[in-house]
């Protein structure tokens, strides 16, 4: 069992596989989907999971950490749960 101690968020891909990622911060995520969309594994979406229940949708392409990470000017760091 993993205790989740950061926020965690659900990705989604664009050939329909799931993930969720634990961060600290939205850049974290950010960083982590503009790496991946570079390396052309392509996000759908990104939804923070709450414990309340709600998922709310987040619009990573619009923050600059996601911008910055598509030019491949900045690496990521964050922790995935297998």
């Amino acid at each position: 069992m993993h205790i989740v101690e950061k926020q965690l968020y659900k990705i989604t891909r664009y050939y329909g596989k799931s993930e969720f990622i634990e961060a600290e911060s939205i850049d974290e995520i950010a960083k982590y989907v503009g790496e991946s969309d570079r390396a052309g594994q392509t996000v759908s979406s990104v939804t923070e999971v709450n414990l309340d229940g709600t998922h709310p949708r987040v619009a990573v392409t619009k923050l600059k950490a996601y911008k910055d990470a598509i030019k491949g000017k900045e690496n990521w760091i964050c922790y995935m749960l297998t």
